[in-house]
């Protein structure tokens, strides 16, 4: 059984850039079958599939935001998609 990182959540960002399953503050990242996911409590908030990041535009509480402001892994790059279309990726990537 592979252990999890326990992180806070100001550090995730090099997790995420790497692609390392962690775990922090109702924030987390980790595999669903072949794509990286990040996870603001249940909500997918970046996923990488097939050499591509995407990010959530769905717009949720100041938490959530900040939880995308901690963990975004690059600044360029990122295309912006809407929460279903992350859902299927991620149901395409199982």
């Amino acid at each position: 059984m592979e252990t999890i990182a326990r992180v806070k959540n100001r550090e995730v960002r090099e997790y995420v850039r790497n692609r390392t399953p962690f775990r922090g503050s109702n924030l987390s990242g980790g595999y669903f079958g072949k794509n990286y996911v990040v996870l603001s409590y249940l909500t997918p908030i970046f996923v990488y599939s097939n050499g591509q990041w995407y990010i959530n535009t769905v717009l949720y509480g100041p938490v959530t935001a900040r939880h995308k402001a901690q963990a975004k892994p690059q600044k360029i790059g990122i295309k912006h998609i809407r929460e279903y279309e992350i859902w299927q990726i991620i149901k395409e990537g199982l």
